[in-house]
């Protein structure tokens, strides 16, 4: 009994390391997916300079096979959401609504002169 107890909790302590590490891997690819948009819109004026928050999650996180093992569906949730109130809370990126194929869709856009490194 003890010994599936300390299993368990082992268990769980490693799941939220794991969860946690992903979080952070994410908040860094966003960020550079985010500054490659940025300096791509600077090279060519028809390119937007912010991307739709769903196109990133669903190229980033909902769209990995690697991931979608990794994670059932709503782990991948809770772990977006934490994504989300992440890039929410860092000064260099602008969420703004945009006009995105005829529909109101949020949006992230790089706005810091300094670019995270590519």
């Amino acid at each position: 009994m003890l010994a599936s107890l300390v299993q368990a909790l082992f268990w769980s302590r490693a799941k939220k390391a794991t969860v946690t590490k992903e979080v952070e891997a994410l908040v860094e690819e966003v960020k550079k997916l985010l500054c490659q948009q940025k300096e791509a819109s600077r090279v060519n004026d028809k390119i937007p300079p912010y991307l739709p928050l769903v196109h990133v999650r669903d190229t980033l996180f909902f769209d990995n096979a690697t991931r979608k093992k990794k994670f059932n569906a709503k782990e991948r949730l809770a772990i977006w959401g934490r994504v989300v109130k992440m890039l929410g809370e860092d000064r260099r990126i602008k969420t703004v609504p945009h006009m995105v194929e005829g529909e109101q869709q949020a949006t992230w856009e790089w706005v810091s002169k300094i670019m995270v490194n590519q």
